[in-house]
């Protein structure tokens, strides 16, 4: 008896995650398609019928790097405690996330660089993710008076963009992706002190 013929999601997932094996290991920039063709036994051909060109399989990665980070932040936001404490936990595992990846698979990291300077859509759609999830934390804060009220409407962009070294360190001149999360907590502590009900 024959084992099932795999969805055309599974060869898919087979693909990419061969692409993301080799891009670990050689690098994006040397990785052909007919790399990851001759590895999975498949013929270039055979691949371009799932991605229509490479830059389809680089995007494809991207967004498949980026969901496992989007997935931690809703694990996050969907735990116990407060909106402060949520929000915390949202930045730092933002923050642990970028720097793993940098310390340990650079070559991925490199990747999800590329797709920020150039405005990919699994970037565009991962921002808005982060922008939904901070109006959700703040609104929740403000309802359980955490959070004092009348905060303007401008507030979670402004919230993202003051925290933008701790969700995007490598920005920083002085990086090390061993430091401590001191300087993190540290602009978190500023900002709860400006949120809060009654600081």
């Amino acid at each position: 008896m024959h084992a099932p013929r795999p969805t055309k999601a599974e060869t898919r997932e087979r693909i990419l995650a061969k692409a993301d094996e080799l891009f670990r290991q050689f690098g994006v920039g040397k990785t052909t398609v007919s790399d990851i063709a001759g590895e999975l036994g498949m013929s270039p051909a055979n691949i371009y019928k799932f991605f229509p060109a490479r830059k389809a399989i680089l995007e494809s990665s991207a967004m498949r790097n980026l969901g496992i980070i989007r997935q931690q932040v809703a694990d996050v936001v969907g735990g116990e405690g407060g909106a402060m404490e949520r929000l915390r936990g949202v930045v730092l595992a933002v923050n642990r996330f970028n720097r793993e990846l940098f310390r340990n698979e650079r070559q991925i990291f490199q990747l999800v660089i590329t797709a920020v300077e150039e405005e990919w859509p699994c970037v565009l759609q991962y921002h808005e993710f982060l922008l939904e999830t901070v109006m959700r934390l703040l609104a929740e804060g403000t309802r359980s008076g955490e959070f004092r009220q009348g905060l303007p409407p401008e507030t979670p962009r402004a919230l993202l963009d003051c925290l933008s070294a701790a969700l995007r360190p490598h920005l920083q001149i002085d990086y090390k992706p061993t430091a401590d999360e001191a300087r993190i907590r540290a602009q978190l502590d500023l900002l709860a002190r400006a949120l809060a009900a009654n600081p």
